[in-house]
């Protein structure tokens, strides 16, 4: 099995972290769950409904995340019957566009190899998008990349930001228990926020030990944070989707590089 008696620790919050430990459970391994991100909404319900109830004359809705999806979905769909057929639906990645299907979303445009913003903007469609309304639906903070290429290609931008990204309330003594006995071998990050907050959750008493594992992010943009933040060893997945993640576990578990 690719990952006999490897074990993990995943900071991959909600149900993409625990999907992410079954499989690497599957495969022999295991997936010692611990979400470093936790999520606050920033709307009201009505404040929300006002928003989506404006989008009549939109032509696209990006989304960059997963949690952009879960946090408008039950109000989404109540407007959906009027917007079906007006208002095309674009996500970042895969992990995006399953959730928006999952949730009765579709059809989804995005990248099929390339996830992440510049896939998304390197597609056909977002290359003439002069006069195009677009509507991003996105966290507090993050990158303005696809803001800022949409602008310049001539479309006109709005976001509307539903969440935001919080130090989960989270219990780190059992997980540094294990750390100071060897007994997780990697760690897995998937997010900018997740990495800074795996360091400040474990604190003084657990850096010693987290630094030095092997560390497997999902983008360049993430490996340069990890490592100015001191993690000594850094892969970097194709992309944010489990098969690449669980390829760059492998491949610490065969002890390449």
């Amino acid at each position: 099995m690719r990952l006999l008696f490897l074990s993990v620790l995943v900071t991959r919050p909600e149900e993409a972290g625990i999907a992410l430990c079954q499989a690497i459970h599957a495969l022999g391994g295991r997936g010692i769950y611990c979400p470093t991100i936790a999520f606050q909404p920033l709307m009201s319900e009505s404040v929300l409904n006002k928003q989506l109830a404006a989008l009549q004359d939109t032509d696209w809705l990006i989304f960059i995340s997963p949690q952009a999806v879960k946090s408008i979905a039950d109000a989404l769909r109540v407007h959906w019957p009027s917007l079906q057929g007006k208002v095309k639906l674009a996500a970042v990645g895969a992990g995006t566009a399953a959730t928006l299907k999952q949730r009765g979303f579709a059809p989804v445009l995005a990248p099929k190899t390339n996830f992440g913003s510049e896939g998304l903007l390197d597609l056909p469609e977002f290359q003439s998008v002069a006069s195009a309304r677009i509507v991003i639906i996105r966290g507090e903070g993050g990158r303005q990349s696809v803001i800022d290429t949409l602008q310049k290609r001539g479309a006109r931008v709005s976001s509307i930001v539903t969440y935001r990204r919080v130090l989960p309330t989270l219990n780190v003594s059992p997980f540094i228990a294990q750390l100071k006995k060897s007994e997780i071998h990697a760690l897995v990050c998937t997010s900018y926020d997740g990495v800074q907050q795996l360091k400040k959750l474990m604190g003084e008493e657990g850096w010693p030990y987290l630094s030095s594992l092997p560390l497997v992010v999902v983008s360049e943009r993430i490996k340069i944070l990890a490592h100015a933040l001191g993690f000594q060893t850094i892969w970097v997945a194709n992309h944010a989707g489990h098969e690449a993640i669980i390829n760059e576990l492998a491949h610490i578990k065969e002890g390449k590089k």
